[in-house]
């Protein structure tokens, strides 16, 4: 049987769904294709981050359903699957599967090997090969930079490793799935559900795997990284300390550290950077005022945060801190919106995303009054990115200089 697995959504979680798909594919004697229209079997993962990612999902549906082989089956699953599924049914009628569904594989394509007996810790050759082009393309010109003494690149270089992509160097582990927030305008929890932590011992079996594979390079993958272990009775102090007991030099980067875990815990995680080796950490921030915080449901203030971030940032200049900010949330004002790009001016980030509110299905921010326009919040977003490219630009010190 040959089998297409697709996806357009970039986020870590769908990626490793899409890389364990593969994998378990590939252990049951199937044929894994790059295109659908050479497929038995089509298994689309659709992403529901926002109302156009919803929309996008769709149009591909529409069009793989378009160039599909007349025979095919064609599975529809991921986050729009969950959160939005009414609306996916209006446009879709074949099989439908949610995230905690895949195991239903097993038995339509008569599988030996069990779905949830897979694993899958780095990403396929093919989800990796434009990422390392560019970024080789980049390296190079470091390279030469360095090489003809033009200007030192080291902290042109933290950037890069702040804002790394995907790496076929890099060995992926997901510590846990879910999480367990209440955030006001997120329905991503509807898809992944309440948090489910791997144990402690399986994850350290799997980096000393991965050392042993010759890996260095390892990446925590979470929705809710602090919250790691909260129901199964560890914390994620408890994981790092034990990451911390293997002999062999690391790098760790994490994803996904609640605000208000990093606050509750910034003495021991500075001792966890020094002793773990941690270079990355992403710690989604989302607004820099404390009204919006509080409407978003966040459990956390500015000035907390940000007292936390200037420790970090003192414990050790080799760590690259990265974060999310959401701009146009209903009642957001221009003072509090300012407040967000002082923030970002102020704590220098090596790498930050900043999106567009989007009202989602189920979520009280979708009923909160004072709705921003779409006018307003793309504004917002431009200033925002500029913001974070030019505070970026500056903190590189780099001896060059623009005109229009």
């Amino acid at each position: 049987m040959k089998v297409c697995v697709y996806s357009h959504a970039r986020c870590a979680t769908n990626l490793f769904d899409n890389s364990k798909l593969k994998d378990y594919f590939r252990k049951n004697n199937c044929e894994v294709v790059d295109s659908c229209k050479e497929a038995d079997l089509v298994l689309v993962n659709t992403c529901a981050f926002s109302e156009k990612s919803e929309n996008d999902s769709i149009q591909v549906i529409k069009r793989i359903e378009r160039e599909k082989k007349k025979d095919a089956q064609m599975i529809v699953f991921g986050c729009l699957a969950s959160i939005n599924k009414e609306k996916l049914k209006r446009e879709f009628s074949g099989l439908i599967l949610a995230h905690s569904e895949l195991d239903r594989l097993d038995e339509i394509i008569k599988a030996k090997n069990s779905f949830l007996e897979v694993r899958s810790n780095f990403l396929q050759p093919e989800m990796l090969k434009q990422t390392e082009e560019k970024k080789q393309r980049i390296w190079n010109i470091l390279n030469f930079l360095d090489k003809n003494k033009i200007f030192s690149t080291r902290s042109l270089r933290k950037v890069l490793r702040s804002g790394f992509d995907f790496s076929p160097s890099t060995y992926y582990i997901q510590i846990s799935l879910g999480c367990l927030g209440a955030c006001s305008y997120c329905a991503i929890r509807y898809a992944r559900g309440r948090i489910k932590s791997k144990p402690i011992n399986e994850i350290v079996d799997e980096i000393r795997f991965g050392l042993l594979k010759g890996y260095r390079d390892f990446v925590l993958v979470s929705e809710d990284s602090g919250a790691y272990g909260k129901d199964i009775g560890v914390d994620f102090n408890s994981l790092l300390s034990d990451i911390a007991q293997i002999s062999e030099k690391i790098k760790l980067y994490i994803y996904q550290v609640n605000p208000s875990w990093v606050i509750e815990n910034t003495d021991s995680l500075i001792q966890q950077v020094k002793e773990n080796n941690i270079v990355f950490l992403c710690i989604p921030i989302q607004s820099g005022n404390d009204r919006i915080l509080k409407l978003m449901n966040r459990g956390y203030q500015v000035g907390n945060i940000k007292r936390a971030l200037k420790a970090l940032r003192g414990s050790s200049p080799e760590l690259c801190i990265a974060s999310h900010f959401m701009v146009g949330f209903p009642g957001e004002t221009d003072t509090e919106f300012q407040n967000t790009v002082d923030f970002i001016k102020e704590m220098k980030f090596d790498s930050a995303a900043v999106f567009r509110f989007g009202a989602r299905p189920r979520t009280p921010a979708i009923k909160m009054p004072d709705q921003v326009s779409e006018s307003v919040k793309l504004k917002r977003l431009k200033k925002v990115e500029k913001t974070i490219f030019w505070t970026r630009l500056k903190s590189l010190k780099i001896p060059v200089s623009f005109s229009n």
